[in-house]
Order: structure tokens, then C-alpha cells, then sequence
């Protein structure tokens, strides 16, 4: 009998090199390579059995050509050069470092390649394990931590070589991801829906009425949630959102998993915990099973107090594969 195929965590080592905290501390730092680092120490000495069933794969960078499919060429060529001088602003709350540029093309890469394994049948669903984030980066930005739009990029791959010919999704980050809602906001192929905080910095952005334009109209899907809202609240988003990706039927389900939404992380305003994103593992591996052939794969967005965050995305991935929810600590 042939082996069935294991889920992918997909990362690499060199996302640790881009650190800009000896550069210009302050609110980028939440952003750091020990993000990558805590996750894999955790998964490995804190939850055996589940390291165990997962297939460790470290992808190749995205190329130019790629990347290109999202972003304006000049914002490539910006965030190379802010690579080369080393340090400064690449963009809005987005510091630059020697190694921001290989760390972007790594993370962005990560997604394109599990995405396409998943596709073709090598791996059962992916978490992708990378930094710098991407779900608010824009062609023609970077902002908001985020470099290059991670699933976005994948998303533009699968439908450029005709991998798939829908893509759902769904985003439970605390923050909205403005920048994949403004890339496929025209375009039917892709249905994304987030929930979010009503983060009133964002201005009007990620209201009920950000509905899509065009041929898009109708497929972005905006929840957003009030302040301190609970597990209930990101279990009642996930339902309505089940319920949309079955009547749209999709080709494969990407996540833009952030654990921003933890109570006691710094930059969210929400108060999920581990047991909520436990539960989402759950409901996202029920939703891929019924409706693409448990074709699914999340990116790391958000996520940045140490302590939280490996265990948030160890409590997601047992739900993901189907384990029972087995906390290490006590909330």
C-alpha cells in the first residue's frame, strides 16, 4: 500500500536572517526571527507526537517572474535596493535589513511551492512557517510588516499555469488584510473573506460594504469584529465563511493564518485563544474535506508575542490534522 501523503510544514532557515531589531527598535520588532525560531522549538520538544506527522519541506525563493505577478517592478527593484544599503523604511512600519529582500523571496516562495505540491497531490494541506507576513502588501507597497503579498503571489501562480481555476481565502488575522482584498478585489476567481478587528487606523477599510467591485462584486467578504471579542465570535465568522466557500466551490483553500487575535498578544485588540484557534483548525479541515479534496495550505501572518504564539499555532495545526486538542498550559 502507498503511503498517503503527510501534511507539509514548509519554512527555512534563512528567514531568521532578516532582523531588524539592533536597527531600529521599536514596533517592527515584534517582527523577528525568533517568531520561526520559538514555533520550531516548541513543535519539536512540547509536541512530539504532532511533529512527528509532519513533513518538513524547505522551498525554493520565489522568482522575479512570480513575484512580478503581483508587484509593479519599481517596488521589486525598491525593496532590492533597501537590501543592499541594509537598513531605512521600505515602507509604512516596514524596516529594511540585509536580508529583507532573500527572507521575502524565501517566505513568498514557500507558499508558491507547498501550494503546488498540495495541488498536485505530494502533500495533504501545508502550514507555512514564514516571515516577513504579506496579507497587506500592496503592488505598489509594503506596509503593515508585510514585504511581498505572500498568498497572493501563490494565489496568481496557481491561476496563471492553470492549476486550479477558483481559489477561496480566508483570512482570520486581527488585522484586515487590505492589500489581498485590493489585488483580486475585480476578479471572480478568487472569493477572500476576513475577520477582523473594526481597527479604526485602517480608516474606512475592512467595513461590511467593502464587497468587491466589478466582476468582483460579491467576493470579498468582510466580518468585521468588535473589541475583545471572543472565541464564539471567531467560530461564528468561520460558519458564515463555511458556508460561502461550499456554494463557491473552490479549487484549493489558502489561510492567512495570524494569531494576532490571541488575548494577549500586543498588536491585536481581540481576545481568541488557544482553544478558539484550535477550533478553527477543526472547522477549515472540515470545510477543505467537503468541498476540494482536503486541498488546503495557511501562511503565518500575524502572531507576536513569543509565549502565545508557538502554542496558538500548535493548538490550529492539531485541529488541521485532526488531533484532539491537547494544551500544554492552562489559560
Amino acid at each position: 500500500m502507498p503511503q498517503s501523503p503527510l501534511f507539509a510544514l514548509a519554512t527555512h532557515e534563512d528567514l531568521l536572517k532578516h532582523d531588524t531589531r539592533e536597527i531600529r527598535p521599536g514596533f517592527e520588532s515584534y517582527e523577528c526571527p525568533a517568531r520561526i525560531a520559538h514555533v520550531l522549538h516548541f513543535l519539536k520538544t512540547e509536541t512530539p507526537s504532532l511533529w512527528q506527522q509532519l513533513a518538513i519541506v524547505t522551498p525554493k525563493p520565489a522568482s522575479y517572474e512570480e513575484i512580478a505577478l503581483v508587484h509593479a517592478p519599481v517596488q521589486i527593484e525598491h525593496v532590492v535596493r533597501m537590501q543592499e544599503f541594509g537598513l531605512g523604511e521600505v515602507g509604512d512600519s516596514v524596516s529594511a535589513s540585509p536580508f529583507i529582500f532573500d527572507a521575502a523571496r524565501l517566505a513568498a516562495g514557500c507558499v508558491v511551492e507547498t501550494s503546488k505540491s498540495v495541488i498536485n497531490g505530494k502533500n495533504q494541506g501545508a502550514f507555512c512557517l514564514v516571515r516577513p507576513p504579506g496579507h497587506h502588501a500592496t503592488p505598489y507597497t509594503s506596509e503593515g510588516l508585510c514585504v511581498f503579498n505572500n498568498l497572493a503571489i501563490a494565489s496568481k501562480v496557481l491561476l496563471k499555469a492553470k492549476l486550479v481555476g477558483k481559489i477561496a481565502i480566508i483570512d482570520f488575522d486581527t488585522h484586515y488584510g487590505d492589500g489581498i482584498a485590493s489585488i483580486f478585489y475585480e476578479d471572480p476567481r478568487v472569493l477572500y473573506m476576513s475577520l477582523h478587528e473594526m481597527l479604526f487606523s485602517q480608516g474606512e477599510r475592512g467595513l461590511t460594504e467593502e464587497s468587491g467591485a466589478g466582476a468582483g462584486e460579491g467576493y470579498n467578504i468582510c466580518f468585521p469584529l468588535p473589541f475583545q471579542s471572543t472565541n464564539a465570535c471567531l467560530e461564528g465568522a468561520l460558519d458564515l465563511f463555511t458556508q460561502i466557500t461550499r456554494q463557491f466551490k473552490p479549487d484549493i483553500l489558502l489561510v492567512a493564518a495570524g494569531f494576532d487575535g490571541h488575548y494577549a498578544d500586543p498588536v491585536g485588540n481581540l481576545s481568541f485563544t488557544s482553544e478558539g484557534y484550535y477550533r478553527a483548525g477543526t472547522i477549515l479541515r472540515d470545510l477543505a474535506r467537503n468541498v476540494c479534496q482536503n486541498k488546503v495550505v495557511a501562511a503565518l501572518e500575524g502572531g507576536y508575542n513569543l509565549l502565545s504564539l508557538p502554542w496558538c499555532i500548535a493548538a490550529f495545526l492539531q485541529g488541521i490534522l485532526g488531533d484532539k486538542y491537547a494544551p500544554v498550559w492552562k489559560e
